[in-house]
């Protein structure tokens, strides 16, 4: 790292008051303030991928209400089958199976301007403990799912552990929508699994 890099980024942590260690845990959902917003300067995000520079995630404020079921549903049976998969995994089967979320709410955020705190566990039902309340409905309907009382009853929604395992297999599988249309570059800082276009 040259003199000019390093001394621009000091320059920036000053500014910003920034932590250069704070990061947020995949999977999770959180809610709080970004100090370099644009349109949502309160956005209600579920992590994909964060180091202590970059978080990129999905704005849940921007899904659509079918899609905000498919994903409430989706995460209920990760949880519910204790199926641990990556943030690239999840990131294809979404451009798989759900593009509309990809192309209207993934976002990417400067790590060290969000000051956000965890509303719910997600793909971690373990962390229900450390949780805040949110105001949001939404989340608040997610967390009663993800309690344990209810990931250990009989699913309300039909459940098939081998159906599940073969939609990751193929997610994993799956060629990137980048190589079925034309390529054209991204402008900007994407999470490791991205190459090409952001959807």
């Amino acid at each position: 790292m040259g003199f000019f890099t390093w001394f621009i980024d000091k320059i920036r942590s000053k500014r910003f008051g920034m932590n250069l260690n704070k990061n947020y845990v995949y999977g999770c959902i959180y809610e709080g303030t970004y100090l370099n917003w644009k349109h949502d300067p309160s956005p209600l995000i579920f992590c994909m991928y964060s180091d202590p520079k970059y978080t990129h995630g999905l704005n849940i404020h921007y899904l659509s209400r079918p899609d905000r079921e498919w994903l409430s549903r989706t995460i209920y049976l990760l949880a519910k089958g204790g199926q641990r998969i990556d943030g690239m995994t999840l990131y294809k089967m979404l451009k798989m199976r759900r593009i509309s979320i990809i192309k209207t709410c993934y976002r990417m955020y400067f790590t060290n301007m969000c000051n956000y705190k965890m509303v719910s566990p997600g793909l971690n039902p373990e962390l229900m403990e450390g949780k805040a309340p949110s105001k949001d409905p939404w989340v608040e309907a997610l967390n009663r799912t993800l309690e344990p009382g209810n990931l250990d009853a009989t699913p309300k929604i039909a459940f098939n552990s081998e159906e599940l395992q073969e939609r990751i297999i193929q997610a994993q599988n799956s060629v990137s929508i980048n190589e079925l249309t034309v390529k054209q570059p991204f402008q900007g800082k994407q999470a490791p699994w991205m190459t090409g276009r952001r959807y």
